[in-house]
């Protein structure tokens, strides 16, 4: 006849709010126009306690998991408005990589919707060490030329987790220090 994934019509039904959510239904299939029972069993969403981090400052919020959930570290969650990458993993008193969200003791994330950028930049005999906010899939190319306190810089090396970049680009979320000179004139 027709499969799940066939949209149907609820012709009646109700919610049940026990430990799971239920959802008991009569439905009619869309394409066939077969009529059938449903009964969908969903495990409630539990909360969670994640410590968010956000340029020099964290704080403690709560997200809501699904209990069967499995977390990693670099898992990307969607907290209120914006997205958070998860860093850490705290489950049975331990750090862990990943865990089912019903182990979770605590996650560690930081703020997602923008990354800090570093620069080092040559200034005669000093380094000058700046920061801009980036989006996290901004891509920055050798020659590009930023706009840093109104000066001007271009982009001599891209140094990320895993190679030094002297052609080519990387993506802000991956870029752990970008180093650069002053364009004169």
């Amino acid at each position: 006849m027709c499969n799940e994934e066939t949209k149907h019509k609820v012709l009646k039904g109700k919610l049940g709010k026990r430990r799971d959510i239920t959802f008991d239904a009569t439905v009619q299939c869309s394409q066939c126009y077969h009529v059938h029972h449903v009964l969908i069993k969903e495990k409630k969403p539990i909360s969670v306690r994640v410590i968010v981090s956000w340029l020099d400052k964290s704080k403690k919020k709560r997200i809501q998991l699904d209990p069967d959930d499995v977390i990693k570290l670099g898992t990307e969650l969607q907290m209120d408005e914006y997205p958070i990458l998860i860093t850490g993993i705290e489950s049975e008193g331990r750090r862990v990589k990943s865990a089912k969200a019903s182990a979770i003791t605590t996650l560690w994330a930081k703020r997602f919707d923008k990354v800090q950028v570093h620069f080092s930049i040559p200034k005669g005999s000093r380094t000058l060490s700046k920061t801009i906010l980036a989006v996290p899939d901004e891509e920055f190319s050798i020659g590009d030329i930023v706009d840093i306190d109104r000066k001007a810089v271009v982009v001599c090396k891209i140094k990320t987790e895993d190679r030094m970049v002297t052609r080519g680009s990387a993506m802000a979320s991956e870029i752990v220090r970008i180093y650069g000179k002053f364009l004169r004139g």
